[in-house]
């Protein structure tokens, strides 16, 4: 496939996986709505620091890989798709976390707290590890450039940035938070089939998106 329509399914399926419920989009959920939005934007940037670390070192992992034993990227292909498969499936069938309190919204955390947190869940969850080998994978080839390379990274962490930053603004701001309480639960299942169809595809394509 062309490199625009490689990045456009990369852009999607990582979107997917981090507007799924999980640790980071958890947290920056709890500083919006239980802190303030500055400390929302500053998790959610902490977020996406801790995604560029994520990338940089799979980048060079997978690098390396593909150079010295480019038959083992076709089990690693297999493995990531598999994988997520699964992340769709655990999207569609975990139950919404959407329950949380606006009690206690005045209280006050730091902006190092706030940033320091959302670095630390985003660089201490194996899930990312396991997620960035599993889409990175798939378009990686013993050809691929580094400046293509760090097209990819740019790519996600650009989405990490605006999508974090979108959900410490909305969850942040009183008149949108029951609308989105209400509608949680049918967007959480929508993205885990958009996860599964994109893995299924990844799947069934012979890994040359």
């Amino acid at each position: 496939m062309p490199l625009i329509q490689q990045l456009a399914v990369l852009g999607g399926i990582y979107w997917a996986e981090i507007a799924s419920p999980g640790p980071a989009f958890t947290l920056t959920v709890k500083n919006s709505l239980l802190h303030s939005r500055r400390a929302g934007i500053l998790c959610a940037l902490g977020i996406a620091t801790g995604t560029f670390i994520h990338l940089a070192y799979v980048l060079l992992g997978l690098g390396f890989l593909v150079a010295q034993y480019p038959y083992a990227l076709t089990a690693i292909q297999i493995l990531g798709a598999g994988f997520i498969i699964y992340l769709g499936i655990f999207t569609f069938l975990r139950k919404p976390i959407f329950n949380l309190s606006r009690a206690g919204g005045d209280s006050v955390q730091s902006s190092t707290s706030s940033f320091k947190t959302g670095f630390l869940v985003e660089l201490l969850n194996p899930a990312e590890i396991l997620f960035f080998i599993s889409i990175l994978s798939q378009v990686i080839t013993p050809t691929t450039s580094l400046a293509v390379k760090l097209l990819y990274a740019g790519e996600i962490v650009i989405v990490s940035i605006v999508w974090f930053l979108l959900v410490a603004v909305l969850f942040s701001h009183p008149r949108l938070q029951g609308r989105i309480r209400r509608v949680a639960g049918s967007a959480q299942k929508i993205l885990g089939v958009i996860l599964i169809i994109f893995g299924v595809r990844l799947l069934l394509s012979g890994f040359s998106i």
